[in-house]
Parts: C-alpha cells; structure tokens; sequence
C-alpha cells in the first residue's frame, strides 16, 4: 500500500515541478521516500512563501507526504489549509491514490462552492433548489453536488438549468430566457389622407316602431241619457194630455162639471202642465246629451257619466266626466 501511495504521489508532485524552488525541494524529496524531511521542508517553505497558490500547493504536497506514513488525519488537516490559501488548487485525480482523492475530497466539501448565476434574454428573479436568491445577475454560495437553478421574468417566462458544483470552486451559472414574444406591429395605411376631411356619419338610428294600439269600443254610455230622456219626455208628453184633458173638462159645455169638482180639476191642470213642461225640457235635454254622447268617436280617455232622477216639482240631469 505505502508502494502505491509513494507511487501516486510521485506522479501528483510532478505536476508541481518548475512552479518553485520549495515545490520542486518537496517534490524531490518525497520521490525519494524522504517523507519526514519533506514535511519539514514543506512547513519552511509554507513559512517563507509570499504566494497564496504556492503555500496552497506546498500544503498539498505536505498531506501527501503524511498520507505515506499512515497519518490521514493531519494529511486532511494539510488539504484544508491548502485550500484555505487557494481554494482552485487540485490533486490530479489519474495521478494519486484512490485513499488520497478520497481524503481531498472530503476537506474540499468543507468549502462552499461560488456561483455566479446571470440571465440572458432578459431578467427576473432567481431561485436556486426552490429558495429565492433575488433578482439577477447575483453571486451566492452553494453546498457541492447538484443544484437547480431556476429563473422568472416579470413577464412569465422561465429558465430551468441544473448543475454539478465543485465544491470551493467558483462556477458561472447563465439561464437562457426563451425570447420574448413581439406582438404583430400594424401596417401603416398607405392611402394619402384626404385634403377635405369629411365629417363622420351619424351613426345609424333606428325608426321608430308603430306601435299599434287596438281600436278603442265606442261609449254606450249615451244610450243611458238618450232611455232616460224619452221615458222623461213621455211622462212629460202624458202630463201635457192630463193637462189638455182637464182644460177641455172646464171650458167644455157639454161637460156637466160641479162647481166644488172645477176647483179641484184646475188644479190638476195646472200640476201636469207643470209636470209636462218639466218632463219635456229635461227629457229633451237628456236625449240630445245622449245623442252626443253616441255621436262622438271612441276614445281612451275616462268616459263620462249622465245621471237622470225626478225631484219634487221638476227633475234633473247630470253629466260627469271628460268630453272629447
């Protein structure tokens, strides 16, 4: 096993020949199986460097070399104070022991990785596994592994891209809105304008409808007036011939009347003459109103009303209502 591991790391510290005199002192001595004297060269070296990258490597190279003699523990601590110094340094994985890669990678997830997330197509707001981060562009750290990344613009449209992080490393992450959708534009009319602008058309109206009513009935109302002034006028006519009747009784000679019967008779003859003048003026009056009444044309309007009735020593008749 230390043959193996001797042997990667043989191969790893190649890779830091000619970046320094420390480096390539380190790299000479742990190829030589000199682990002791190249931990301590390491440290001196660490102590001396004023390059974060060359410390960081160094540091590795120290790890290694306790890796070989079974210390796996300070070999770790060694890979996270070289990652510390620069956190971009790495063991070539086809160039160490499976034991060594898996011990670096283990300090290296202790360092969270950068991403640098920006947009294209436009903007909006990003998520990453869910959690909102804010607007883009943006920097933020993230855990090593896969993440999803996601974007929304202020429009609706999305972006969807996961990626594998390193960890300590520094990774751009660019979502790729899809284009924005550009509404048709207009056609501009190439029709000149005329030089009289003509006044708009009213707008169309439509006639009015015709609304048929049906036929208003004709008023029998007049019938009421025009019965009750003949019955009227007949009682008038009938007291008219008791009054002619009476007279002829009195002026008669040959009519045998009694003195104290003449009295009485002239007295009678004067009550139906006046009952006769009565009947026929209001009879008459009834009939003509009744007459107009049936004469007029039909009409909505409220109809009126004739009422006749006798009253002691005359009658009377009454028209309510509106004529037309």
């Amino acid at each position: 096993m230390n043959r193996a591991l001797v042997l990667g790391c043989v191969l790893a510290c190649s890779a830091f020949a000619q970046k320094g005199d420390a480096v390539s002192e380190v790299d000479t001595l742990y190829g030589e199986g000199e682990f002791e004297r190249a931990i301590k060269k390491a440290d001196v070296g660490i102590a001396r460097s004023k390059s974060a990258n060359e410390a960081a490597r160094l540091q590795l190279a120290k790890g290694l070399s306790l890796l070989a003699i079974g210390k796996a523990d300070k070999a770790r601590a060694a890979f996270v104070a070289g990652l510390k110094k620069d956190a971009t340094v790495r063991l070539e994985a086809a160039r160490v022991s499976p034991e060594a890669l898996e011990l670096f990678t283990r300090a290296l997830a202790e360092f969270p990785a950068t991403v640098t997330i920006s947009v294209s197509n436009g903007g909006g707001s990003v998520r990453v596994d869910g959690q909102a981060m804010g607007p883009a562009p943006l920097t933020t750290q993230v855990t090593a592994g896969a993440h999803v990344f996601e974007v929304t613009a202020g429009d609706g449209r999305t972006a969807r891209v996961e990626e594998t992080i390193e960890a300590g490393a520094r990774t751009p992450v660019l979502l790729t809105l899809p284009a924005p959708t550009v509404a048709p534009q207009q056609v501009a009319d190439a029709t000149p304008a005329p030089l009289v602008e003509s006044e708009p058309e009213a707008p169309a109206t439509t006639p009015p409808v015709d609304v048929i009513k049906p036929a208003a009935k004709r008023s029998l109302v007049g019938l009421v007036p025009l019965i009750g002034g003949a019955l009227v006028t007949g009682a008038g006519v009938f007291s008219f011939i008791g009054a002619s009747t009476t007279h002829r009784q009195l002026t008669d000679p040959f009519i045998n009347v009694q003195f104290s019967d003449g009295e009485r008779i002239a007295n009678d003859g004067k009550i139906y003459q006046a009952l006769g003048w009565v009947g026929t003026t209001v009879g008459g009056v009834a009939m003509a109103t009744g007459i107009v009444l049936l004469a007029l044309p039909p009409s909505d309007d409220s109809k009126p009303t004739v009422s006749a009735f006798m009253t002691p020593g005359g009658g009377m008749v009454s028209v309510q209502g509106r004529l037309p």
